[in-house]
């Protein structure tokens, strides 16, 4: 072993799994291609085409089937945890709802995130970021691959864009085996996952279901008015998500419901148990039609349907948002150049509404009924110049809810040698204020502002790549600016909180990344990243969040019918929340680092059972060092912390394949 795969297997800062094409390979297969093979994968989410992941004109992660297989997860939430850059969270009134990038957490609301399927935005329009219906519920069998961009997307998809995109890429092969999968284990956990799919011709149609109940761990706390209290949270989720393709026409659906008990809509212990019930409804409609080898034109109709009820002193509240967004893309190819120019038309209607009874005094929220039409117009050329240089330049305009906004980007990628290469990428994005933060009517406690302006996000990446047979690795460096926070501050005339541009952040940081592939049986999966940020008074951490994180994964593959995985998490230490909160009261424990660790194990029982199809087990754990993590409360500050993971969970599962 050279020198360099000492320092590899040292450090592990290591690139997740990629596919060819839509084919998801094995590790056997995989650990025959070479790097450079490896590197020829197609991701559309940066460019709406396909690239490889070195032409791609963004900073990218790739998470495959066969790596969520062979490292474990119960829900997509334990899978974005192992993201470079990535910090899954929640809040008191939503748990797992929040994914925190490159250090960026405001609001438990999760709007600085856009969720693709498909290359299809997922919005919610009334709060803009309820995503725990997805993150626990999706059929995590139909995943092909996960396409995960570091950095501003809103040039091509629009508001949400902001600090991330995750498009979940679902598989389509209508010869993949059918199965149904049952587990049990800690928590009284009960779920049952299963997915089929059939083909003939141009035709295919697939899809999946899953349900996961638990009876929930033990929450337990103190509140802003110093009482102790416990409860356990519990949670249901059920989703289905179902494909069908005839030529170039192409349909997906997705359906998730999601009930988690909660500590409440204040930290504080109430009377009557809380609980979030989300459900979420997603349908896109897409057709392709080529005009000429260079020329063709995409149509899409996708229609998003949120549902939200939660408990409120008054009586139950109900929010929904139901949303259409029509577009058209136009593809244009030439031997140097790729350009790509649309538009959008997206119809917004909702309200949110309290069951006040006798006493409208009461705590409560309303937003009247509303309807809107947003509009936007966006392009992208991307020219290669030469073998080694490559840039490209585009933007998108937006009118929204009374606001213009332009956002652009623009890079180059250059190869310094055939193994190594640098990106260096320019790149705006905006968070459209949504209906709740414009109109909401909260009596006492907080009222909208119809004359909010969007928020805004500048980054500059620059990216260094070298990739050889055995190894590939890449350092990034990011810095962004934020302006135009949407924040509360208190209104004098009113008594109570108003929505308010005000101030900006600063972050920059580094991530570092690798990928190791070892004798066909050992794989490796790492990364390790670094932010600190900045508000426009000087203060440094103002969010709070851990400003390292490090993690590893090695799946070793014993034989064709046993392999294992281990992967942990470190996170550094969260910061107080006093720089955001002054008057914040310190009543739980101080948020301290902590290693999320997890094992897989995968056993395929067919010759022991003499079955003519696999039957594979599964044992599944999660935290095993059983740390106790507490996240700082970020989104009112009355306290400084509160649990916020399980302890130990041990997951058995079977799954037949026919």
């Amino acid at each position: 072993m050279n020198i360099v795969k000492i320092i590899l297997s040292l450090f592990c800062f290591l690139l997740p799994l990629p596919t060819l094409g839509s084919q998801s390979l094995s590790l056997d297969e995989l650990v025959n291609l070479s790097l450079e093979e490896l590197m020829q994968v197609k991701v559309v989410t940066a460019s709406k085409t396909a690239n490889t992941l070195s032409d791609a004109p963004g900073v990218m992660s790739v998470v495959t089937a066969e790596e969520i297989a062979r490292f474990g997860a119960n829900n997509l939430f334990e899978v974005l945890e192992r993201v470079t850059s990535v910090y899954m969270t929640g809040s008191y009134m939503y748990p797992q709802n929040t994914l925190a990038m490159r250090g960026d957490l405001i609001t438990h609301h999760d709007n600085h995130i856009l969720i693709l399927i498909n290359s299809r935005p997922t919005r919610e329009t009334m709060f803009g970021g309820y995503s725990n219906s997805i993150y626990l519920s999706f059929p995590i069998s139909m995943i092909e691959r996960l396409e995960i961009i570091r950095g501003p997307g809103s040039a091509l998809y629009g508001t949400n864009a902001y600090t991330g995109v995750i498009n979940i890429i679902t598989k389509e092969d209508a010869d993949e085996d059918s199965s149904i999968a049952v587990t049990g284990g800690s928590l009284h956990t009960r779920s049952l996952e299963a997915k089929s799919a059939f083909g003939k011709g141009d035709f295919k149609v697939g899809g999946a279901v899953k349900t996961f109940e638990e009876d929930g761990w033990n929450f337990h706390a103190i509140d802003e008015v110093g009482y102790a209290g416990e409860t356990r949270y519990g949670e249901e989720n059920y989703g289905a998500f179902g494909f069908g393709n005839y030529k170039n026409l192409k349909m997906n659906a997705l359906f998730v419901k999601t009930k988690q008990d909660n500590w409440g809509n204040r930290t504080l212990w109430e009377a009557v148990p809380n609980a979030a019930d989300i459900e979420r409804k997603f349908l896109d409609v897409g057709y392709e039609h080529p005009f000429s080898e260079t020329w063709k034109v995409q149509l899409n109709a996708t229609y998003n349907d949120n549902d939200w009820q939660v408990g409120l002193p008054a009586g139950p509240s109900h929010a929904k948002a139901e949303d259409w967004l029509l577009e058209m893309t136009h593809f244009i190819s030439g031997d140097k150049f790729n350009w790509l120019v649309g538009g959008t038309v997206y119809l917004l209607n909702g309200e949110i509404k309290t069951q006040t009874g006798t006493n409208p005094t009461v705590f409560y929220a309303d937003v009247e009924e509303y309807e809107d039409t947003w509009y936007s117009l966006y392009g992208q050329v991307d020219y290669r110049y030469s073998d080694t240089l490559r840039w490209f330049l585009g933007g998108q305009m937006i009118k929204a809810s009374g606001n213009q906004k332009f956002v652009p980007r623009l890079g180059i990628i250059y190869n310094l040698t055939s193994e190594s290469g640098v990106k260096l990428l320019y790149s705006q994005a905006f968070r459209t204020p949504f209906r709740a933060e414009t109109a909401i009517e909260t009596l006492g406690v907080l009222f909208g502002n119809p004359n909010l302006r969007p928020e805004t996000v500048t980054t500059l990446d620059l990216q260094w790549f070298y990739n050889t047979k055995d190894y590939q690795l890449s350092a990034t460096y990011f810095n962004s600016v934020q302006q135009d926070l949407i924040r509360r501050k208190p209104d004098p005339t009113s008594q109570a909180n108003i929505h308010v541009n005000d101030g900006e952040i600063k972050y920059q940081g580094v991530e570092l990344q690798a990928k190791w592939v070892y004798q066909r049986k050992l794989l490796v999966n790492s990364s390790l990243s670094y932010q600190i940020n900045e508000d426009d008074a000087g203060q440094k951490n103002y969010t709070a969040m851990p400003n390292w994180m490090a993690k590893i994964g090695v799946s070793y593959d014993f034989n064709a019918d046993l392999s294992v995985g281990l992967y942990n998490s470190f996170f550094s230490s969260s910061h107080d929340v006093i720089t955001k909160f002054p008057n914040r009261q310190v009543v739980n424990p101080k948020p301290e680092a902590f290693n999320l660790m997890t094992f897989n194990v995968n056993v395929n029982l067919q010759k022991w059972l003499a079955t003519k199809r696999p039957v594979l087990f599964k044992g599944y754990v999660y935290n095993v060092l059983d740390a106790e993590v507490y996240t700082p409360e970020y989104n009112r500050g009355k306290i400084n912390s509160f649990p916020d993971r399980q302890g130990r969970g041990v997951y058995l599962r079977v799954e037949y394949n026919f």
